[in-house]
Formats: structure tokens, sequence, C-alpha cells
């Protein structure tokens, strides 16, 4: 039972999310700062904004913070997607192209 509420509410989102990132809008992704992946899941939204502080483009996203569990189960399983995106990027690409090719959809 535990399981299945990791995989529901903990992995399944930050997965979703990851994919999404990694199919639309990795170069921005890649420029995100580690911590910030480890402390937050990330959604590119595709626009970028002059940074203050040094008046160059930075992309944007939307920033949800990471409970403890996510921390935990997600953090150690994003580390071996990035290490296999660095290694064999097209393999993630056919896993997430075919994830959300069976996924059902909503109207």
């Amino acid at each position: 039972m535990a399981a299945a509420r990791v995989a529901t509410f903990v992995v399944t989102p930050a997965l979703a999310a990851y994919f999404y990132n990694r199919l639309h809008h990795s170069e921005a992704y890649d420029a995100v700062p580690q911590d910030t992946k480890d402390r937050y899941i990330v959604i590119m939204t595709g626009t970028s904004s002059p940074d203050p502080d040094t008046g160059n483009m930075k992309p944007e996203a939307i920033l949800i913070p990471k409970t403890d569990a996510h921390q935990i189960f997600w953090n150690p399983t994003e580390s071996l997607l990035e290490w296999a995106w660095a290694n064999k990027p097209q393999d993630i690409l056919d896993v997430a192209t075919t994830s959300s090719a069976t996924c059902p959809r909503f109207s």
C-alpha cells in the first residue's frame, strides 16, 4: 500500500515533469542549478526574463517544493535519468514518448 502511494503521489508527478522538461525545454532545464532541482519539482514554462543581477535572459520555471518523500524517492531516480540522458539521450526520449503515447487523454 505504501509503495502505491509513493508511486502515485511522488514518482508519477515528478516523472511527468521531468519528461515534459526533457521533451520540450531540455536546454533550459540543463541551465537550472542542481540544488534547485534537488529541492523543487521544476516545470519549465518556455519563456525567459531578464536576470535583475546580470541583465542576461534566464529561463522561467514553476518551482514546486519537494517533500521529504520526494527528495528520498525521486532525487535518486532523477539522478539516474540524468546519467542516462548524458550517455544515451535518445533512450530517454524513446521512453518519454512511449509513456506519453500510452497515457489516457482527457478532454
